[in-house]
């Protein structure tokens, strides 16, 4: 099972574009949309290096924590 979701993981990372790093004031909503990619499982990954002051989250890394998660379902995820 945990080797299922590296491969997974691994795939999903290696289809994340680079973009230049961004900053931002309040995470995660001045997150913009473009610098995030939803994945597999709904867990949302950015697809940037997000700085907000001392703290950095690397570009692949991953999110999977309930509030965020539906954040970024409402500000990103495009509904019919």
């Amino acid at each position: 099972m945990r080797s299922a979701f590296a491969a997974a993981a691994a795939f999903f990372l290696a289809a994340i574009p680079a973009y230049a790093d961004i900053n931002v004031t309040k995470w995660p909503d001045d997150v913009p949309c473009n610098a995030i990619k939803k994945g597999p499982g709904g867990v949302w990954a950015l697809t940037t290096t997000v700085h907000q002051g001392p703290i950095t989250r690397k570009s692949g890394e991953m999110f999977a924590d309930r509030p965020v998660i539906e954040y970024w379902d409402r500000k990103c995820v495009r509904r019919p």
